[in-house]
């Protein structure tokens, strides 16, 4: 049989050592590429953030009022809120270690 794993070995990669790169067209496409993803990740931050004080804000009512379905539903929001947020905050030390990783 051919064309099992040890035919593979001798195939170049013909990607090897391409990388995406785009200065190709011009420093300020670079720069604004860095410039939206900054501000999606600040809009991010800024909604989960508005989102934990909403969720507080909802189980802080409900304990006064003393109602104990809206507590639970407030407590939910509140758990999805803080997890969201957290996962954004560490999104940029995920990527940077995938990327380690992925760089070698």
């Amino acid at each position: 049989m051919c064309g099992g794993p040890a035919s593979a070995q001798g195939i170049q990669n013909p990607l090897d050592g391409i990388r995406p790169n785009f200065s190709l067209f011009g420093t300020a496409l670079d720069t604004a590429w860095k410039r939206v993803v900054a501000a999606i990740w600040a809009a991010v931050l800024i909604g989960a953030t508005v989102r934990v004080i909403v969720g507080a804000y909802k189980v802080r009512r409900a304990k006064n009022r003393g109602y104990a379905g809206d507590l639970s539903e407030g407590m939910e929001d509140l758990q999805d809120a803080l997890v969201s947020l957290g996962l954004a905050g560490l999104a940029s030390p995920i990527v940077a270690a995938i990327l380690f990783v992925v760089g070698g």
